[in-house]
Formats: structure tokens, sequence, C-alpha cells
């Protein structure tokens, strides 16, 4: 053995015995404190008096256990203790102790074990021992305290509800805002009042409490009331005014202002008061039993109806206006999850399911002072905002998410009733989508889509999501609202004028009628009239300008049931089905599912309840686990993926070839008319054989599951996938279709041909079951864009959307970005002359052991290449009945060449060719 390998092992040696030292000091300093205990109280057993011995009380962590018998808890850094709570803990018996900040790091040491103690243990050995309590703290809760553990508290400051007893609620409050962070007094009031109970709540609301002691107060005193009145069996309601008197004549002038009763909030309290009955106003009865009552036979239904229609709130806080028929179409009253969980979408809910107000937000309060407007943009449209502190989430406008067409998404349902008694479940919501305040930018994960009625003067409410987020500052005089974001602050004033415009909204289908009428009843029932006008539009871009095209649209028509809105039913087992084998003897990756944010987790169970109804994945048993992560799309929207690599590296690959994109294209040559469809989640229509839907099998938060069908991500997917097209279309392909993956392209050289060539296609694909996305279909147009490509019949260029975003490519900053770059523009490197020689001083700095420093040598590669680009000609497709030109170059850096045909009007370039 070497004299180095012996020094190490000598040193090892060392270190090992020093650490059992240590160990062995604190279980000793341990020992000798439990034996003080013990020895103290031994003491205080055998005298009469409370007098402890001198030298008892030398030793600091035992001098004053005759004060509070209390054992302090031991930590061990587990996940499940937390080490703010035990700290505090721990404080709290050491001032009680009157214990010194010099003895206190011993005392909390005695009290470590397992990981903690051994992070002490290192400490010691590194002589990085903490030299004084608050360092020891601070030190402490760096190494244990969860990175993003503000985040979580405020989430679960959030998520507090007040379950059963006040005081419990109370205190669980307490506990959590105390470690908050920066919490100003005002959000406390709002996260407070919004956990209460629905009753307590609307108490405390009424009070209007400026900090969380004065709501905390209310509460208690509403709590308090409460309990006296149940114990002495009496009815109390404290909403209602007991400090006016209120005179017999002044009801009885009441009731004559109005020929039918109604339940406003003011006749109960005055019928209440004076023993009236609810119903005639009159003494001597009850309204159940009022002779003037019609007295006709109720179904259950019209019961329900009828008490529906009382104002939820009628009998609550005493500044709400009355609910009348022209303001009480907009008072929310009620969102709270259904059912978090993975539930069928048809559920049955109850009828008296426990309501919370959560907004109380009307047209007529749309016009006071008191409540804060903004003027900003979502999704760059014009949009006027509501900041409601009393919604407890965000909503947007359903007629402003039509008239924009903004793209939704299912949702786990929420309940909402109105202030008619109207209930209805929303299931829809506005995800991930980008809100502008002036220069402020931020980013909603989720609005739920609500009928807010167009005269309302708000499109987006924004709720406690929102302003739980963002912490801004509200200065309810100035009526100005503040928001700092990346060390910037961002003042807004609240606007009170709107100006309301009427945009297109455009229909998918509507049913022709010759003529409509309105009688005056109805006419006066209604607040605005448009005159509009419909024009009849298609999902797919179609060129109607011959009569060829319109005998595609009515082909189309006749195969609608190849163009679904979703894929509602498993595909049909075919021959070729995706197999995933394995390498013998390789053991089943089985991983831990990948941490996720609210957001995120609102999604995955959306995704899940939609996969889990078309029977596309089913709960799992599997050894086999892979995680889930979401990847953003180009709308904003995420796409839910499977980490499958573990699973990729013990799959045997399968080596069938996916098609070159050139060989595609070179096919192209003469054709004049073009129609592109696109396979409807294409994977999605391809099964997993039988035994191997255990491979596929991936964990989340909320269980284990399986895919019956092809998901996104395995290895050899995209081989399947072009194994299965070819052998449907293998007839057709290279004679008037080319498929690469999910993207078919059609193309014909005479228009009458391709008529007949779609409905071959559509044929094909009907018989096979495979349906087509008709939103990102073209039919019979003379250019189209397919594989990044723009094919014409003059020849290809290059996709102009794609040449932007190289264009707009920030400049490289190490080897992995260079390469990116790279990557990007090499997709059309055949459009561009010398490619290799320009782009050399770019791949010099991709080069492994190669010092990454951008020079003006490799800035100006770069503007070149992307220069080259916007400039790219239109390269000719090969005619291969005519002559082709090869010309060729070299230089010392790299060489090349192009591939040229003459086609009468000159030599046109067909692609170049460069190497370094």
């Amino acid at each position: 053995m070497s004299t180095e390998g012996a020094n190490l092992e000598n040193l090892l040696e060392r270190v090992i015995q020093m650490n059992m030292i240590i160990i062995e000091e604190m279980h000793e300093q341990r020992k000798q404190i439990t034996e003080q205990q013990v020895l103290i109280s031994s003491q205080l057993s055998t005298h009469s008096s409370t007098t402890v011995p001198a030298e008892a009380l030398t030793d600091p962590l035992s001098r004053s256990f005759n004060k509070i018998n209390v054992k302090p808890k031991e930590y061990n850094g587990t996940n499940e203790e937390n080490v703010v709570t035990w700290l505090i803990a721990l404080e709290e018996i050491m001032a009680n102790r009157l214990i010194h900040d010099d003895d206190r790091i011993s005392l909390a040491v005695s009290l470590l074990g397992g990981t903690a103690l051994q992070w002490f243990v290192n400490l010691k050995l590194k002589n990085q021992r903490p030299s004084s309590w608050n360092e020891f703290k601070e030190q402490l809760r760096s190494q244990f305290q969860p990175v993003d553990f503000q985040e979580h508290l405020r989430q679960k400051l959030l998520q507090l509800k007040q379950k059963h007893l006040l005081q419990d609620y109370i205190q669980a409050f307490r506990n959590i805002v105390g470690q908050i962070h920066n919490m100003d007094e005002l959000t406390q009031v709002i996260f407070f009042v919004n956990g209460l109970s629905s009753n307590t709540g609307l108490y405390v609301r009424s009070k209007h409490p400026q900090t969380v002691e004065e709501a905390i107060r209310e509460a208690t005193t509403y709590d308090n009331v409460m309990a006296i009145g149940k114990t002495n069996n009496v009815t109390y309601n404290p909403f209602l005014e007991t400090s006016s008197t209120v005179e017999l004549n002044s009801i009885k002038t009441h009731q004559q202002r109005y020929s039918t009763p109604f339940n406003s909030a003011t006749t109960k309290a005055d019928c209440f008061k004076f023993g009236l009955c609810f119903y005639c106003k009159e003494p001597g009865h009850r309204a159940l039993k009022c002779p003037k009552r019609p007295q006709q036979q109720q179904s259950p239904a019209s019961s329900y109806q009828k008490n529906e229609q009382r104002s939820p709130i009628s009998s609550s806080v005493p500044d709400i206006p009355d609910v009348t028929e022209s303001t009480r179409h907009d008072l929310i009253v009620k969102v709270d999850a259904v059912d978090k969980r993975i539930t069928p979408k048809n559920l049955h809910y109850d009828n008296d399911t426990s309501r919370e107000i959560i907004s109380m937000t009307t047209s007529r309060e749309a016009d006071k002072s008191s409540l804060l407007f903004l003027d900003g943009k979502v999704n760059d449209y014009q949009a006027r905002i509501l900041i409601d502190c009393g919604a407890s989430h965000n909503f947007i406008s359903e007629n402003f998410v039509k008239c924009h067409d903004l793209p939704t998404s299912s949702v786990a349902s929420v309940s909402v009733a109105v202030a008619n008694g109207i209930k209805s479940y929303i299931g829809q919501a506005l995800v991930n989508f980008e809100l502008q305040l002036d220069q402020f930018n931020d980013r909603i994960a989720l609005a739920y889509i609500f009928p807010i009625k167009s005269d309302a003067n708000y499109d987006l409410i924004l709720g406690l999501p929102w302003l739980f987020k963002n912490n801004p500052h509200i200065d309810w005089k100035k009526r100005t609202i503040t928001i700092t974001s990346n060390h910037e602050k961002y003042l807004f004033k609240s606007t009170n004028s709107y100006k309301t415009t009427i945009k297109d909204n455009i229909v998918d289908t509507i049913e022709g009628i010759d003529n409509f009428l309105i009688n005056a009843k109805q006419l006066s029932r209604c607040k605005q009239i448009y005159l509009v006008t419909i024009k009849m539009t298609s999902n797919c871009y179609t060129d109607t300008s011959s009569p060829m095209n319109k005998q595609i649209n009515q082909l189309l028509q006749k195969f609608t049931d190849v163009f679904p809105a979703d894929l509602t039913e498993l595909p049909p087992h075919r021959d070729i089905d995706h197999e995933i084998k394995i390498f013998d003897n390789a053991l089943p990756p089985s991983q831990q599912p990948f941490r996720m944010s609210q957001p995120e987790l609102t999604e995955l169970i959306r995704q899940l309840e939609l996969l889990l109804e078309k029977g596309f994945i089913l709960p799992s048993k599997s050894p086999y686990a892979a995680p889930v992560l979401f990847a953003k799309k180009k709308d904003g929207t995420l796409r839910m993926c499977v980490d499958y690599r573990a699973l990729n590296k013990i799959t045997i690959k399968n080596k069938y070839p996916i098609p070159r994109i050139d060989e595609m294209l070179d096919q192209l040559n003469g054709a004049k008319i073009f129609s592109r469809l696109d396979l409807r989640s294409g994977y999605h229509q391809i099964r997993i054989k039988d035994e191997d839907i255990e491979k596929t099998a991936f964990r989340t938060r909320y269980g284990s599951f399986e895919f019956v069908v092809l998901p996104f991500g395995l290895t050899n997917a995209p081989p399947t996938f072009m194994r299965l097209m070819n052998s449907i279309f293998h007839k057709y392909l290279d004679v008037f279709v080319i498929i690469y993956l999910d993207d078919i392209l059609v193309y014909s050289k005479k228009e009458q041909d391709h008529y007949h060539h779609i409905k071959l296609v559509l044929q094909l694909l009907r018989d096979n079951h495979l349906y087509v996305n008709k939103a990102k279909c073209q039919f019979g147009v003379d250019h189209i864009e397919f594989v990044g490509h723009i094919v014409t019949s003059q020849g290809i260029k290059v996709d102009d959307n794609k040449v932007i975003a190289i264009k707009n490519w920030p400049i490289p900053r190490n080897p992995k970005s260079g390469r990116s770059f790279l990557g990007a523009a090499g997709f059309y490197r055949r459009f561009i002359a010398n490619f290799s020689e320009i782009a050399a001083p770019l791949t010099d700095l991709t080069k492994d052991n190669y010092k990454f420093e951008w020079t003006p040598k490799q800035h100006t590669a770069f503007t070149t290449l992307k220069d080259a680009l916007i400039t790219a000609p239109v390269l000719r497709l090969p005619d291969f009945n005519l002559t082709f030109i090869v010309a060729t170059d070299a230089s010392m850096i790299a060489v090349g060449g192009v591939l040229m045909q003459n086609d009468g009007e000159g030599e046109r370039p067909i692609a170049y060719e460069s190497n370094k």
C-alpha cells in the first residue's frame, strides 16, 4: 500500500474517533442534566419549603426546574418536524428557567438527535461551532428549514378554515402568521376573516376591523353571544339593528307600499321585534299558518325554487345594499371546490349545500367610489378590472372570453349561486394568461369563467389569489394600489369612467331563422339590444375562390365523423400496437413524484380526470413508476409530460426509419395544389400492447396510473407511429401523399385530381378509426407550411415564423447556447451557400476544451448567418427528367457545393451543401 493510502486511512480513523468522542460527550452531558433534574426533584420532596440547595442552583440548566415542570422535546431534523416551532418552544422554556444565552447552545445541543445531531457534530469537527445563541438558531434554521418555507406558510394560511371551535382556529392562525415575514395588518385581517365560518365571517366583516386583534375580538364576541343563545334556547341575530326604535305605524305604512309580500331584511327585523307574521305583517299567527298564504300543494322542485329566490344574505351585513331585481343578478354568494379529488363530471349536488359569501359586488355597487377599478389588458385585449379583496378566487367574464376567442380549460367544478337563487357549477377557466397593467406585467394562473353581466362595468375580478401573490399596498383613502416587483414599484390609481365596446363574436354554428319577433313584455326586460350580422366560418382554412374548393367543402361535410371536437373513446387494437421490449434482467425503474406548484396541481387534477374519463389511463399497481412534469405550450397552456428517461434507458431501441425531410420534399415537383391534415393527439390514437401497459405507469400526488394508449415521451413512439402510417397509406405514399409523423400532406398536379385524392385519404382515415384536428388543417391551397418549410408550385422556402425566431436570437453566452443557435440555423443549411465556412467561428466555440470567448469574429459570423437566412432564396424542386448541375468551391476553412438545374429560365439552385 502506498504512503498516501496509509495517511488517508489514518486521517479517516482519527476523524471517526473524534466523532465518537463528541457524541459520547453529548450523551454524558445529557445524562448529567437528567441526574441533576432527579436530584433537584428529590431535594424538593424532602424539604418542607421550596428552597433549593445553593449547589444545585449553580447549574444553569437546572436551577429553575422548580419553576416549570416542562420537558423540552428532542429535535431530530426530520421532514415531519418544524425547526421554527421547536426553537420557539425551546426559547419559551429557557426564558421561564432564566437560562442565559451562554448556556442555551449547550441545552439545545443536548436535545438534538438523528440528522440534527450529526449536523452539529460536523460543525464541531470543522471548528465552525456557533459562538452565540442567535448564530446557532440562524444556522439551524438555514440547515433544516425548507427553501420555500414562506410560500408554504402563506399557502397554508390561505387554506386555513374554521372547522370547529373558534379558539382552535385563532390559535392555528396565530401560529402560522407568527412565522410569516412582512405581512401587513390589512392582509392579515383579510385572511383571518376569510377563514372564519360563514356567519361569524359576515358579522366580523360588518364591523370593518382594522387590525387582527379587533377582528379576533369581534369574532369572539359573536361566538360567545351565539353560545349563550344556544344555552338559553334563544335565537339571536346580531345583524339586526337594535339601537333604533321602530314604530308599528311605520311597519303598517311600509306594508301598504307593497301589495305582495317580500323578504327584506328590515321587514323581517321589524316583524320579529313586534311579533308580526312575516307574510301578511299582522299579529296573532306565524307565516307558516298565515290564512292569507295560498294553500296550494307544492312539489319539491317548486319549494326549492321558492326558497332559492330569497336572498342568501337577506339578514347579513347592514351596509350591503338591498338586493332588488335590478341588482340581484350579479351578487356572487358562493365559490368553493365541490371536490378536489378526481371525480366524474356529472355529479349530483344537494340543494342545501352550505354557502360562503366570498364576493359581494353588484352593478349598483360598481358606481360606488369605494371599489377599486383598473384599466389593463388580458392577453393584449383591453379589459376593465375590479380588485376585490372579498373574492376567494379570480373571475373573468364569459362574454369577454367569447368575444376575444380566448382558449379555455376544464377544471375541477366549483359551485356558484347568484342572488336570485339560481345555482350553477363552473367547470371552465382561463388559465395561465397574461395581465398587463400599464408597465407591470403579470401571469395569472387561473380565473374561473363566470357570466358577469354586460352592464357590470368590469371584465375581470382579481381576488385573494392575485392579492396573495403580489401583496400590493392599497391606500383606500387615495384609492391607489402599489405593487413591488423585481425591486421596482408600480403605482396605479383607481378609475371610474369606463366605455363599453361591442366587438365581433364569432360563432361556429347557428341555426337560421327567417324572422325574430320580440313582444313588448320581453323588450321591457332587455337592457341592451344589438343588431348583428352572422357570417358563416370554418375552423379550417380553405380557399373558396374556385368551384373545385366548394366541392371540397361539401366533401368535408360528408366526413364530419373524421373531424371530432375531441377524442372520446379508446382506439381499436390493430396489427401495429406499441410494444415496449426491455433488456433482460433490467429492474423496473421507480421514481418519486416531482414537486409541483398549486396551479400545476390544479392542472394535473384536470388532465388526470380527463384522461380517466376517456379511458386513456387506468389506476395502476405496477412496479414501474415515472414522475410527471409540465411543459408550456405556445398558447401558454400546460402540457402534462411523463419523464420516461429511466424506462427509455432499459428499452431496446426500434430502428424503424423516420423519413428524411429533404427526400419527402423532393417528391413535390410539379404539384400545384396542396392540403394538409393534422391528426388529433396522434399518439393517443395508438394502443399499448396489453402486456406492456404496466411499463407506462407514472406516479403523482394523487396516485399511480398507467397508459392504455401511446403516451408522449417513450423512446420508440415515433417509429411505431411511422410504421402504422406507412402501413395504412403505403399505396399512396410518394404518389399524392407524404407523411411525417402526424402531419399528412396531400398534393396534386391538377385541381380536378385533388378532390379525388382528399376523398381517398379521408376514407382511409375513417376505415382505420383515425381522427383529424380540423382547426389545424388546410385544404385546396397553392402554398402551404409543412415540416418547417413553405411549399409552393415554384419551389420551397424557409418559414418566415421560424426565421423571425432566429433573427431575434440573443447572443450566445456559453457553449450550450451556441449549440442551440447552430442547431436552429442548421435546419435551413441547404438554403445557405458556404454555411460551414460562415459558421466556423461559432462551431469552434462549441468544441470541448475550447475557451468560450465572444470576439468580433464570432459576432460577424452570428450576424452573417442571420442575414443569410432572412435573404434565403426559393429553392427549386428537383425534376428528375432534367440534367443536374453541380458547382463546387473550397477554401482553407471548408468545402462547399451547389446542386442546380436549368428549367429554361436559367440555372436555379436546388440545394447547397458544405462541410468543414
